[in-house]
């Protein structure tokens, strides 16, 4: 378990080797499922990072993973080139997508119909 609701340390995490996922524990104690990250992807409970809020997401590897931990400045104080900023934008349009088509899936598809386009769709991002 890399982080637990309630935590107030945010970090953001960059997926280098496996498989992590994000998932909330509702009040009758079924877990729900809001992201996988795979290698080459992030991860963080953005909403806590952005609004210095307690985590919301429980963060946790299901294989065993290697992850590189570090926090908000670090992407601000990055120097990169305008083309890896093009492309890092780029690639962050086609999560977000991915994630879109998550929730919008979760509203109207069978769990087969979602597993199906996540094994699919998992190492088509990057």
């Amino acid at each position: 378990m890399l982080q637990r609701e309630g935590d107030s340390k945010v970090s953001m995490l960059y997926v280098k080797q496996e498989l992590l996922r994000s998932h909330i524990i509702d009040g009758k104690g079924k877990e729900h499922i809001f992201m996988f990250a795979p290698e080459g992807w992030i991860i963080a409970d953005v909403e806590a990072i952005e609004f210095n809020e307690p985590v919301q997401l429980f963060i946790d590897c299901l294989e065993d993973s290697e992850v590189i931990i570090f926090d908000k400045d670090c992407l601000f104080k990055a120097d990169l080139s305008k083309e890896k900023i093009v492309k890092n934008a780029q690639l962050l349009y086609r999560r977000i997508g991915k994630l879109q088509r998550r929730v919008l899936m979760l509203m109207d598809s069978p769990a087969i119909d979602r597993y199906n386009y996540f094994f699919k769709n998992l190492f088509c991002i990057t």
